[in-house]
């Protein structure tokens, strides 16, 4: 139930950067703080309820904040306050 209701507050309030990087902050090691790239950005879109586009276009937003680097198979958080300030 708790989880239904954080994913509906996210769904009405949050931007699709916010859900991304509360997405990220879910899925990563908090020591490492390194997310393996496991998921496709059509898979994490359909999680966040949007399309792949608009995840493509929030990860640049959070790449050129400064707040996430990305290649091809990781997703690097080098900073998860900036992050969770977006969420």
């Amino acid at each position: 139930c708790r989880q239904l209701v954080k994913r509906v507050y996210n769904l009405s309030f949050l931007s699709v950067t916010g859900r991304l990087a509360a997405f990220l902050l879910e899925r990563s090691d908090e020591h490492s703080a390194l997310s393996r790239r496991t998921w496709t950005q059509d898979e994490i879109a359909a999680h966040l309820g949007t399309v792949r586009e608009m995840v493509a276009r929030a990860f640049k937003e959070l790449n050129a904040a400064g707040l996430i680097v990305v290649d091809r198979h990781r997703i690097e958080i080098v900073d998860r306050e900036g992050l969770a300030k977006l969420v």
